[in-house]
């Protein structure tokens, strides 16, 4: 794999850069008079995993150069916390059903910050009981 590592980043910036503009000719009305609607949300669902495709080899590429991204490290040392908090948050204030008047993405942010903010309250609180002391850069890990 490391041998065609060069090919591998080119898959992913135009996988990256494709779906992105894709999205925008989606979102601006370009190409639904051109499909079908049936044909259109399988495009929209093509784009999207090509997206989440291109970020997973994003993250995998900078992990085989050893680099680590200090979000991925601070949100692995909260993982298990964000685990438990999240299926109870989205039951009960699930972003797709219920809007806050401004939209899904940010009905989901707001959901997301405030299960981060949570899910550091609970990792200290547990580190609290148990007297440990919890500090993002002791949870250092590699890919």
């Amino acid at each position: 794999i490391e041998r065609h590592s060069h090919r591998l980043w080119l898959l992913c910036i135009g996988g990256i850069l494709g779906g992105i503009a894709l999205k925008i000719l989606i979102i601006k009305g370009m190409i639904d008079p051109l499909v079908p609607s049936i044909v259109l949300m399988g495009i929209k669902e093509l784009v999207s995993l090509v997206l989440c495709g291109a970020a997973i080899l994003f993250t995998g590429l900078t992990g085989m150069q050893n680099k680590q991204s200090a979000a991925f490290v601070f949100l692995g040392g909260i993982s298990y916390e964000l685990y438990l908090l999240h299926g109870v948050f989205l039951v009960k204030y699930n972003p797709f059903f219920l809007s806050i008047g401004h939209g899904t993405l940010f009905s989901f942010n707001v959901m997301l910050c405030v299960l981060i903010i949570l899910s550091i309250l609970l990792k200290r609180f547990t580190g609290f009981i148990s007297h440990t002391r919890w500090k993002p850069a002791e949870n250092m890990s590699t890919f």
